[in-house]
């Protein structure tokens, strides 16, 4: 995906540590963290610095996740922008279909948890 090539920067921010599981792990360094609540971890991204995240065995993990880059659309190449441009449309109609299912199953009173169960809103 071109979404990896833009990312010279990456940030997480953990919310919770009541969870068992998702270390932030750097294999090539050989460096694992052990998330704490209101930790932020921020790091060079990118394929030269490849992280990865265990699973999470138990609990629920809270995290903000950000990539960012520094350099001027301008100096990527068109089709590289072109790529970009083509993944936004397709990601922006999954949101408009999600976000019409949401606002469906919320005029017919239902919710849904974070494990994706939809429940009856109590009135």
């Amino acid at each position: 995906s071109g979404a990896f090539t833009r990312s010279r920067y990456a940030a997480f921010l953990y919310l919770n540590d009541n969870f068992d599981g998702g270390l932030l792990q750097f294999p090539s360094q050989d460096i694992s963290i052990k998330p704490e609540v209101g930790m932020l971890a921020a790091f060079d991204g990118g394929f030269n610095n490849m992280h990865e995240v265990t699973l999470i065995e138990s609990g629920v993990r809270y995290t903000i996740g950000s990539f960012w880059d520094d350099r001027e659309e301008s100096e990527y190449p068109q089709e590289l922008r072109d790529a970009w441009a083509e993944e936004m449309k397709e990601t922006r109609a999954k949101q408009e279909v999600e976000r019409a299912e949401w606002q469906k199953l919320l005029k017919e009173g239902y919710k849904i948890d974070q494990e994706g169960n939809k429940y009856k809103v109590n009135e």
